[in-house]
């Protein structure tokens, strides 16, 4: 009867680690695949929106107007809204940003795609890391 208690130990005790460890490779290569960069480039345009906004994380997000064209064949003007995420931890870039909307200035947008969003980060998956004042 002890043998086959110290084997049920065992067991339950081999399950519990199995468990264990594969969700923390699990959570661990979740966290690397969101924290990955995809690209990085530039955008620039006219800041039309900077908003701190969200339910439990606050994230501030962004809308920059990056140009209009003209298409001869319907004759619309359509523009172009590009929606970015601003770090909380980067309060220059956020200075930057407003700044550059009290005096009505373009900006270039300096940015890092990543390959998800996560809920304390942004609603996007352009993460603004630079400004430049045009």
């Amino acid at each position: 009867m002890a043998m086959k208690e110290i084997n049920a130990k065992k067991i339950k005790r081999g399950v519990l680690f199995t468990v264990l460890g594969i969700s923390i490779v699990v959570i661990a290569s979740l966290m690397i695949y969101a924290n990955f960069t995809y690209s990085e480039g530039t955008r620039n345009g006219t800041i039309i929106k900077i908003s701190k906004k969200g339910n439990l994380f606050k994230t501030h997000e962004g809308q920059l107007n990056v140009g209009a064209y003209i298409n001869n064949e319907s004759g619309k003007i359509p523009t172009t809204i590009w929606e970015f995420s601003v770090p909380k931890d980067n309060t220059d870039v956020l200075d930057e940003i407003n700044k550059s909307v009290d005096l009505g200035k373009r900006v270039k947008l300096y940015y890092k795609e990543k390959l998800t969003t996560l809920p304390w980060r942004g609603d996007t998956k352009y993460m603004i890391y630079k400004v430049d004042i045009l």
